[in-house]
Formats: structure tokens, C-alpha cells, sequence
């Protein structure tokens, strides 16, 4: 019972605070995401990338992961993947960034995660084509700082990417695909075959 009454327990409750919008921030770029390559007509397309963009800038602004979610955004930027709906982010980011404060900002931890980012954009396959690079700089400067709200952030974010676009593959799948040209899961009824009328004959 001591136990479990010395656990902080706003700590905890921020850890999972940051671990939720981390993840929501992640499933609504896939969503984007998959608006803008399946050219879906969604109207909340352009209200989605504006809220996101609005969690990147709280993110920056008001948590100690500025270093983290800008070296992000930036990484993006250089690579050529911010585009198509995610361009609209910006309107709603780049006002934030401008007005207000960088929290926590760090220069050695932005670089380390800009390359590390750029590495995971530009999907330079050294470590088996894995996107993860950004994860183990977080959980090396997470090591060497002691903020685990590093790791615990851009975690959840993949986890939620991920997931978000297994959930997209699946739902697009027809039900009729079979995968190597086997015989498909709906299968046409054959048409009865035909009866031969017999000629009538005459009676006598």
C-alpha cells in the first residue's frame, strides 16, 4: 500500500498525457497521409492538418520536447515530405513557432535528432530498411538527460503511424483479392444446364 501511494502520480499522468497526444498527432499525419495518395475527398482533410499542426506547436511550445517535434518538422521540410495536405500544418504551425517561446529548446539534441530524422525520411536502408533511427537517438538522449518523455513521445507517434496504416491497407483490401492468381472467394453460380424439349408427336 506505501507503494502505490509514492508512485507520483502526476508524473505518471503527464508520461501517459504526452504518450495520447504523441499518438494522436501520429494517427492523423497517416490520415493525411492517406487522403492525399488516395486523392479522398474529405472535407475535414484540411481541418485534420490544421489540428495537428496545432498539437506539433503545443508540443513545442509548452513541453520540453522542442528540441524533438522541431528537428522533426525540419527534417521533413529538407527531405521534400511535407506536401500535398500536410502543407496546411503550417498554417497553424509556423504562427506558433513565431509567436511564441521554444520550451526547453536544446541545440545539441535538435542535431542529433534532425539527422537522425533526415536518416528515417530519406529511408536510407543501413539498418534493414527500418524507419527507427529517430526512436534510439530518443532513447539515447533520453539516457543521457534523463527526459524519458523523448522516447515515450515519438514511440507512441510510430506506434500510431503504424498502426494507422496497417489499419488503411487492410480496409482497401478487396475481399475478392487472393493472393498468386488463386481462385477468388466469390465464385459465379454456373448456369443450369438446359433441358431438351421432346419434339411433340402426332396422335394417330
Amino acid at each position: 500500500m506505501e507503494l502505490l501511494i509514492s508512485i507520483d502520480l502526476p508524473t505518471l499522468g503527464y508520461f501517459l498525457f504526452i504518450a495520447a497526444v504523441s499518438a494522436l498527432t501520429g494517427f492523423l499525419i497517416k490520415l493525411c497521409d492517406e487522403i492525399s495518395d488516395t486523392k479522398l475527398k474529405l472535407p475535414a482533410g484540411l481541418l485534420l492538418a490544421l489540428f495537428y499542426g496545432a498539437i506539433i506547436a503545443y508540443m513545442i511550445s509548452y513541453t520540453s520536447l522542442s528540441s524533438l517535434w522541431l528537428a522533426t518538422v525540419a527534417a521533413m521540410i529538407v527531405t521534400g515530405k511535407l506536401d500535398k495536405l500536410h502543407i496546411y500544418a503550417l498554417g497553424s504551425l509556423v504562427p506558433a513557432l513565431i509567436f511564441l517561446p521554444l520550451n526547453s529548446f536544446v541545440l545539441a539534441y535538435f542535431i542529433v535528432f534532425f539527422v537522425a530524422a533526415v536518416i528515417d525520411e530519406l529511408e536510407i536502408n543501413f539498418l534493414g530498411g527500418r524507419r527507427f533511427v529517430l526512436d534510439l537517438a530518443a532513447l539515447g538522449i533520453s539516457l543521457i538527460s534523463g527526459n524519458w518523455l523523448y522516447f515515450v513521445s515519438i514511440v507512441s507517434f510510430d506506434a500510431a503511424y503504424v498502426l494507422a496504416g496497417y489499419a488503411a491497407n487492410k480496409e482497401r483490401k478487396l475481399p475478392n483479392d487472393s493472393p498468386r492468381g488463386s481462385a477468388p472467394l466469390v465464385r459465379h453460380r454456373p448456369n443450369p444446364p438446359r433441358i431438351a424439349k421432346s419434339k411433340n408427336t402426332k396422335r394417330a
